[in-house]
């Protein structure tokens, strides 16, 4: 039994350690963090930072993201940028959550290159 639980515990520690330098950058320093808006089912708008941008879409899409999002499924990623330090990212989604609607929808547009009609 005490080898089991040794071996179980060594499983762990191993999972812990593989997620652990998923997210830690390489000696080049290169981990990037994505400012995201995500378009809800009710058409509002959330935005996000993360260093995982694929897994943080499916985890709101599962109903393990934000509480904001989780009665509002499905949610579409709209919008991203990088970031090369987590310190700017959360300043540049501080500044885009200050933001009316209206701008968010000419952000997203200016992406996608669509700087036509907009949707209120």
């Amino acid at each position: 039994m005490e080898e089991k639980t040794g071996t179980v515990l060594r499983e762990k520690r191993r999972a812990l350690i593989k997620k652990h330098e998923e997210k830690t950058p390489d000696f080049a320093g290169n981990l990037s963090y994505f400012v995201y808006i995500l378009r809800c089912a009710d058409n509002t708008l959330y935005t996000g930072i993360t260093n995982d941008l694929d897994s943080r879409v499916a985890n709101h899409n599962s109903g393990k993201g934000a509480k904001y999002t989780c009665g509002r499924l499905p949610v579409v990623l709209v919008y991203k940028e990088e970031h090369g330090s987590k310190s700017s990212a959360l300043k540049r989604e501080h500044a885009i959550k200050r933001m009316k609607r209206e701008a968010k929808l000419i952000l997203i547009a200016e992406q996608r290159g669509q700087q036509g009609v907009l949707e209120k």
